[in-house]
C-alpha cells in the first residue's frame, strides 16, 4: 500500500486555530459560570447550553474542516494538503 503524506494547509490551520479558541471560550465560560454560581449550579447552567455549543462547533467549524479534508482525500497524490 502506497503511503501518503498529509500536509495541513493554511485554511485547515485557520479552522483548527478557531476550534482551539472555541474550546478555550467554552472553558472560560464554564469557569465564569462556576465562579458566579458555584461548581454544581455553574456546571448545570453550562450543560443547559451544551447542545447549542456543540451545534456551533459541529456546524461552524467541524463541517468546514470535513469539507476541506474530503476535497483532497483519495485524489491519487503522494502528498495531500488538507
Amino acid at each position: 500500500m502506497e503511503k501518503k503524506n498529509y500536509v495541513i494547509g493554511e485554511s485547515s490551520q485557520l479552522l483548527l486555530n478557531a476550534l482551539d479558541k472555541y474550546h478555550a471560550f467554552q472553558n472560560s465560560l464554564l469557569e465564569a459560570l462556576t465562579s458566579m454560581y458555584g461548581e454544581e449550579d455553574g456546571e448545570k447552567h453550562f450543560l443547559e447550553l451544551n447542545d447549542k455549543l456543540e451545534e456551533i462547533e459541529r456546524l461552524g467549524i467541524m463541517e468546514y474542516l470535513r469539507i476541506n479534508f474530503t476535497i483532497q482525500m483519495g485524489i491519487g497524490k503522494d502528498t495531500i494538503e488538507l
